[in-house]
């Protein structure tokens, strides 16, 4: 109790109040991307099983696989370009109007009785090059209405909204298939466009980054020179490469791993992935006390948390180690994420963060498919265990090297203020 005559003492705002306060049009964005990351959840079991009931052949949605992933090395750098040369909230706001026309086609031509094959082929390739535009650009916008010393909190905030999405979107979907079938999935997904589309258009015109006018291709090459100068983003883009191929094979085949090869039930591989589910939430959250310390050496301590979960799931057979060891993987990586996108909007300048994140994201998303592949082959060859011991040692070994380089935190062209966070 203060003694008589003293003003009591004010009471510090909650974090997340602080973040309203300063920026008032961060809590549309959010709601704009957790519906529309609830929506693609809900589209990932939806939509394989509509394509199934349409076509019969689980062996041709191998193609929609590439189909999905072709805009990302087709359009992944330049979309970068296209960003720094345009309003970065018009670009999301085009980019989810168009996603909400392609994927509510599919839902719209299969209760026509008017589905094909091929329209699920063209939609897929669209929309996918709608959605390489509407993440690049959300990375880019963010800095526009979250003042520096927010970003670490909005970018928690944000990973903590994709989380809930990846635990809840898959039960949704399960509930939409049984009550009405896979197009309502898709059907929901399409919503979820349309709604983020009118919330983004609805937040208030902020002062917008400078635009580039360069040509198109000295544009993109002022990007990449950026990014392969500036050795903090570089060697972050390369963890991140890093961390990609080791745990795309990993995320593949653990369905396989616990159902197969270690013959675990149904109900205790659910516990071990919402368990995972849930410390990715618990991560996202978590990820702003971390902030505040050197965050080259707080990534490469993650990344070796990574590697020992990987390494730890290819060596247990136990349920709850293997529990905890995925939920190791899960925390560290939501973690990773949320200050590898808040430490790239720090350092790059406003006016390049489309072109350096798009680069920067394309190059780690390169990754996964190669590792898919040779992470299959190595499994049919010498079993899931190899192939995460052999993920966990890329990730440990990638972190060792990074702690042996000088650090690129306080390194000239590295540093970065020590934002209040």
């Amino acid at each position: 109790m203060p003694t008589t005559g003293e003003a009591p003492a004010a009471r510090t705002p909650a974090p997340w109040k602080e973040l309203l306060r300063a920026c008032p049009g961060f809590a549309w964005l959010w709601l704009a991307q957790t519906l529309s990351a609830l929506g693609d959840r809900v589209h990932f079991v939806a939509f394989p099983w509509l394509f199934l009931d349409i076509t019969g052949s689980p062996g041709r949605l191998s193609l929609m696989a590439v189909l999905n992933f072709l805009p990302v090395l087709l359009f992944g750098v330049a979309s970068g370009v296209v960003i720094d040369r345009s309003s970065r909230r018009s670009v999301l706001v085009i980019s989810n109007a168009l996603s909400l026309a392609l994927v509510g086609s599919v839902p719209a031509a299969y209760w026509l009785g008017r589905l094909s094959e091929v329209h699920l082929y063209l939609a897929t390739f669209l929309a996918g090059t709608a959605r390489v535009f509407a993440e690049n650009g959300a990375q880019a916008y963010l800095p526009e209405i979250v003042p520096r010393p927010f970003l670490l909190r909005a970018n928690s905030a944000l990973q903590a909204g994709q989380s809930f999405a990846t635990i809840a979107g898959p039960t949704l979907s399960g509930v939409l298939i049984a009550a009405s079938g896979a197009a309502a999935g898709v059907a929901l997904n399409a919503a979820s466009f349309g709604v983020a589309a009118a919330i983004i258009a609805a937040i208030p015109v902020t002062a917008p980054a400078v635009l580039s006018r360069r040509p198109p291709m000295s544009s993109l090459k002022e990007g990449l020179v950026y990014l392969l100068r500036n050795r903090l983003v570089l060697n972050i883009a390369i963890l991140l490469v890093a961390v990609n191929f080791a745990t795309a094979p990993t995320s593949t085949l653990l369905f396989y791993r616990l159902k197969d090869e270690l013959a675990f039930s149904p109900s205790i591989s659910g516990l071990i992935l919402s368990g995972g589910g849930a410390a990715a939430l618990l991560g996202a959250v978590a990820a702003r006390a971390l902030g505040r310390a050197d965050r080259w050496k707080t990534l490469l301590l993650l990344f070796g948390a990574i590697g020992a979960g990987l390494l730890l799931m290819g060596f247990t057979a136990a349920p709850l180690w293997t529990g905890l060891a995925w939920s190791l993987i899960c925390l560290s990586v939501s973690i990773a994420l949320v200050l590898i996108s808040t430490l790239r909007q720090e350092i790059v300048p406003n006016e390049l963060l489309g072109r350096v994140s798009a680069a920067s994201r394309t190059l780690a998303l390169l990754a996964v498919p190669v590792a898919v592949s040779l992470g299959g082959a190595a499994s049919e060859r010498f079993g899931s265990a190899a192939v995460f011991y052999g993920a966990g040692a890329i990730v440990a070994l990638t972190a060792i090297a990074g702690s042996l380089t000088r650090n690129p935190w306080s390194s000239p062209g590295g540093e970065v203020s020590r934002w209040k966070t």
